[in-house]
Parts: structure tokens; sequence; C-alpha cells
């Protein structure tokens, strides 16, 4: 008999000690299911692609949403020196970032940043993970010639004004000539998108003009736009 009650006394112990290392666990910790959600998001699935001589894009998943961010760094004995990637601000599980700005011809240590929504950070370092190729000759030329618009003619009592954009920063000229054989250039110096140049009424006479826009870009890329009547009155 009283070896049963012995028993009995024991197993209510051991609950009552249960019971209450549960309530400090719980305390301390918050419910078990919040203890997954403190765990670090992993990382997995990594893969690279698009790789060229200054550019690639990544894409990796965490197990839950979680914020993204990439970063690619080059160390050297005289420094290092890092470029940020693209970011992703609204969490999910499965992120395609690119990064650009990369050097030609170097290798690269990435860093890949996942943040959860409980600011659960975890920071994969991928060392020697990009390479990029060195620059083919054709990456850097600049082959388009630039686009010129429609010129908008205004004319006032001492001078007429011809404005026009291109498409990109360029210098301009300006041909104006008519049947007499008479032929006049107009430069703008500075390169712009945005040009205008006048006509001043004391060098051109009140007559018909036929002009042409001529339009060189930074790497001397050339346009020329149609013949334009012009009539001064």
């Amino acid at each position: 008999m009283f070896l049963l009650v012995g028993i009995l006394i024991g197993i209510f112990i051991d609950q009552i000690w249960i019971y209450q290392h549960f309530k400090l666990q719980t305390a301390f910790f918050g419910p078990a299911k919040n203890l997954v959600v403190n765990l670090k998001p992993p990382i997995t699935e990594v893969r690279i692609s698009n790789v060229t001589s200054n550019s690639a894009i990544i894409e990796w998943s965490t197990d839950r949403e979680t914020t993204g961010r990439i970063e690619a760094c080059i160390f050297k004995t005289s420094g290092s020196r890092c470029t940020p990637g693209e970011e992703d601000s609204t969490p999910t599980t499965k992120h395609k970032l690119a990064i650009k700005n990369l050097e030609p011809g170097m290798t690269y240590d990435v860093t890949l940043i996942a943040v959860d929504k409980d600011e659960n950070q975890i920071n994969l370092a991928l060392y020697g993970y990009l390479s990029t190729p060195p620059m083919d000759d054709t990456d850097s030329i600049d082959t388009q010639k630039p686009i010129i618009s429609s010129p908008i003619v205004k004319s006032g009592t001492t001078a007429t004004t011809i404005s026009w954009e291109t498409n990109e920063p360029t210098i301009c000229k300006l041909l104006i000539w008519n049947n007499q054989i008479f032929k006049y250039s107009l430069l703008s110096e500075n390169q712009s998108t945005k040009h205008v140049l006048q006509l001043d009424t004391n060098v051109f006479q009140k007559k018909q003009y036929k002009y042409q826009i001529i339009a060189e870009d930074g790497n001397g890329n050339i346009s020329t736009s149609d013949e334009q009547t012009l009539i001064l009155k």
C-alpha cells in the first residue's frame, strides 16, 4: 500500500516538474512553433547564369519568405573592392538578382544575404564563385547612330530659332543653303540631347533655304537628317 502511494506521489511530482519546465521555456523562448522561425533561413539551390565580362545573374532559394541582396568583392593585398548587386525588397522564397559593373577578367567572392520577417539574417559566402571573362572588343564599342528628332522652327523679329533633340548626347552641326549656292554651317559646341541654334536675320535674307542636321556622338557615330525646307519671311 505504502509502495503504491509512493509511486503515485513520484509520478505527480514528475508531472509538476515537466509543467513548470515547459512554462519556463515558453516564457523565455515563446511557443514551441516559434522556435523554428527563430532559426536563420537556409540558402539553397544557388545557381549562376548569364555571366558576361561585367555582369552576372545569381539565383537561390530559401525555406521561408525573405528579402535578399548580393555583393561581389575582390580581395587583394592592395585592398578590397566590393560591388553591390540588386536587392529583393519584397519577401520571397525564390530569388533572382543581377549584379553589374563588374571588372572583366576577375574572380569574385560572392555573398548572398537573406533576412526573414523576424529579422533573422544569414550571410552565405561563396569564395571564388564568380569569374568574369576578359572583355571582348565588341563589348565596349557603340556602333548605334544617334537618332535626330523632327526639328521645330520658330520665327522672330531678329532671329529664327531651330531646335531638335537626339536620343543620346551629341555635338550637332546645322547646314543651310539656297539655290544661289549660299552655304552656311552653325555648330553646337557641347554634347547634349537638346539643341537650339539661331539664324540671325541680318545674315540670312528673306528667302527659301534648305537645311540639314548632322549629329555625332562620343564614339564617332554620325547621323544626318533629311533635307528640310525653311522659308524666312
